[in-house]
């Protein structure tokens, strides 16, 4: 049990350095370090967790789900994000890095939000936007207009884009048998 509680905590840290170094890599103005970031976390996981391929699949949800969530909020003008990616209207690879990263912690981390729907969509409605206000405060993204806008839309997203990562993590996942980590 110790061990597991270890493994966790590895993955949890990891997934936070990521998250900072897309951040702030896109803050100053090196957007490729999100992406380097990402794939490192995706290969760590995808080495440490039993079913490599389903980390994988999860990976490529996080990606799709990044691009339906992000898109909207760029074509509507209530956010602009630093280092923008190469097509104008689509999200900046670094920020689908984050995506991919945070991919990783439904089957790992946050686990014991399976099957919790509501929860979720909380979670989804009031984190995300708490998350977003610390990339803008880093300087990774701008509100456009009324940053309360750009707020409630995310908050809106997530609490759809939330339980919809966690119920793809349980049906690519684990089987009930699954253990979460394997090697570490």
């Amino acid at each position: 049990m110790r061990l597991r509680a270890i493994r966790l905590a590895i993955i949890v840290i990891i997934s936070q350095v990521s998250w900072f170094a897309c951040v702030l890599g896109a803050a100053s103005n090196s957007p490729w370090i999100g992406p380097a970031a990402g794939a490192g976390t995706l290969a760590f996981n995808m080495l440490v967790l039993e079913k490599p391929l389903n980390v994988l699949k999860l990976a490529l949800v996080g990606a799709l789900l990044g691009l339906a969530v992000e898109t909207p909020l760029i074509l509507t003008g209530l956010v602009s994000y630093s280092a923008p990616g190469p097509l104008a209207n689509l999200p900046p690879l670094w920020l689908i890095a984050l995506w991919v990263v945070f991919s990783t912690l439904p089957n790992t981390a946050l686990a014991q939000l399976h099957g919790r729907v509501l929860l979720q969509a909380v979670l989804g409605l009031v984190g995300a936007p708490l998350a977003y206000l610390s990339g803008e405060r880093l300087g990774a993204m701008a509100f456009i207009g009324r940053p309360i806008l750009g707020l409630g839309a995310i908050g809106l997203l997530w609490a759809v884009a939330f339980p919809t990562l966690m119920a793809a993590a349980k049906r690519i996942g684990r089987g009930p048998r699954d253990r979460t980590t394997r090697v570490i």
